[in-house]
């Protein structure tokens, strides 16, 4: 009987430094592991909400983090610079889609892939506004239909098409 006691106080005594040490070393172990994991992810998803809005410059997150978040080796990493690069593209987009919107026809548009049907639209667009403008105005200067920070001259005029009317006020 002394030895069964004696192996049942040695079991227990065994079982309780396991215990401790699985509480005190590898529930923290895991802990952090777990949330190395869920909160880079819960960025990710915090910014792709913000993108899906059309804010690419995420406001109100973290730079630093987002930058860390890039800066990783790992699969999150990964994900955080293709991420990245998205929101570049998106933003370059919006660049040209800004410049047409603000008379410059003459704007190079970054066709990223063969894949790429914004960029490939917004190039279609930008052509066929150019084709536009050149065949129904034929009498304007070619600095009309492009004009960007060398042009200086103003020019106003309208035209009558049968029962259109067409005006160009042309700034800059």
């Amino acid at each position: 009987k002394r030895f069964l006691a004696f192996s049942i106080s040695t079991v227990i005594i065994v079982a309780s430094i396991f215990t401790a040490v699985f509480v005190f070393l590898v529930l923290p172990l895991f802990w952090h592991t777990i949330r190395s994991i869920t909160k880079p992810l819960a960025l990710l998803v915090a910014g792709a909400g913000k993108l899906s809005k059309g804010d690419s410059d995420f406001t109100g997150m973290d730079r630093e983090e987002l930058a860390a978040l890039k800066g990783r080796s790992d699969e999150l990493g990964d994900v955080a610079r293709a991420f990245s690069g998205v929101t570049e593209y998106l933003r370059t987009n919006a660049a040209v889609a800004e410049a047409v919107s603000q008379g410059n026809m003459q704007v190079e548009v970054f066709i990223a892939s063969d894949f790429d049907r914004l960029g490939k639209s917004i190039n279609n667009m930008v052509e066929k506004l150019n084709t536009f403008l050149t065949q129904t105005f034929p009498q304007l200067p070619d600095k009309t239909v492009s004009y960007g920070d060398s042009w200086t001259h103003s020019s106003s005029f309208t035209e009558h098409n049968d029962d259109a009317v067409f005006t160009i006020d042309l700034k800059h």
